[in-house]
């Protein structure tokens, strides 16, 4: 199935749905892809005017490929300018994924301040220097749905030294529209930073994920790059700190994304 199709699922039904095996990575789905139907779900109960602010996301246990889970939204609270709600994924009667969203409208304010976010590592018009993709046996399964080309740091299990991970992307299936939804699952295509540090194939995966959005969202058309630049905050004992930036073509802010990954090895 393709992204669209899994992500009409999550929109029309909340049971027995399914993730087939070419989304996944390693036994379990992929976890862009997991917040994304989470999210498509949540975002189809709350009014247009209300735009998302911000996203955090919990993963407690594994999505497991092609087999049947539940998928729950509750309106946690609705204010006259903010809408706050919970969703879930449940497998086997246990929690597997947990989001927690903000959505909201503009207010009456005096500021207007787009702060400094200028890339100063590559130049997102230029894929000239865009090194070879991360090879295959580096990569899961899900990967194949998307275009990334690495421009800053090194690949996964290089033992680099390197504190920064980031390059362009974009899906390579055109969607007929790119929203928020793509966003999320775009941006998690990326490995976590801090894999490129270890000399060993070891296994990570993501415990906690907070994604800001900016809005208005600025213009990002179907066939466009993303660019996108991870730093390495902090790791030890096998936790590690990721922040990271989103911008699309014209160097605006997009989102930020900051991550709690474990690495096992």
């Amino acid at each position: 199935m393709t992204f669209e199709e899994l992500i009409d699922t999550a929109v029309t039904s909340e049971n027995n749905l399914i993730i087939p095996e070419n989304w996944s990575q390693g036994r379990t789905a992929y976890g862009g892809l997991v917040a994304a139907m989470i999210y498509a779900n949540m975002r189809n109960k709350v009014a247009e005017d209300r735009l998302v602010r911000s996203v955090q996301i919990s993963f407690i246990g594994p999505t497991l490929v092609s087999k049947p889970f539940q998928l729950s939204t509750t309106i946690l609270r609705q204010g006259k300018s903010v809408s706050q709600l919970q969703g879930t994924i449940s497998q086997d009667n246990k929690l597997c994924t947990q989001i927690y969203a903000a959505f909201g409208k503009p207010v009456p304010s005096t500021i207007n301040y787009q702060g400094t976010h200028d890339i100063t590592d590559f130049d997102p018009q230029d894929h000239s220097q865009a090194k070879p993709s991360i090879p295959p046996e580096l990569s899961p399964s899900f990967i194949n749905y998307f275009d990334i080309l690495p421009l800053v740091g090194d690949y996964p299990f290089s033992g680099s030294k390197e504190e920064k991970m980031g390059g362009l992307m974009r899906f390579k299936d055109e969607p007929k529209q790119f929203h928020e939804t793509h966003l999320i699952a775009a941006i998690d295509c990326w490995p976590p930073a801090t894999l490129a540090m270890t000399t060993t194939i070891a296994p990570a995966s993501t415990m906690m994920w907070n994604i800001e959005f900016a809005q208005p969202q600025p213009t990002i058309e179907p066939t466009d790059y993303l660019s996108y630049l991870a730093n390495i905050r902090h790791c030890d004992g096998g936790y590690g700190y990721t922040a990271a930036k989103i911008w699309n073509k014209e160097n605006r802010l997009v989102a930020l994304s900051n991550q709690t990954v474990i690495t096992y090895g």
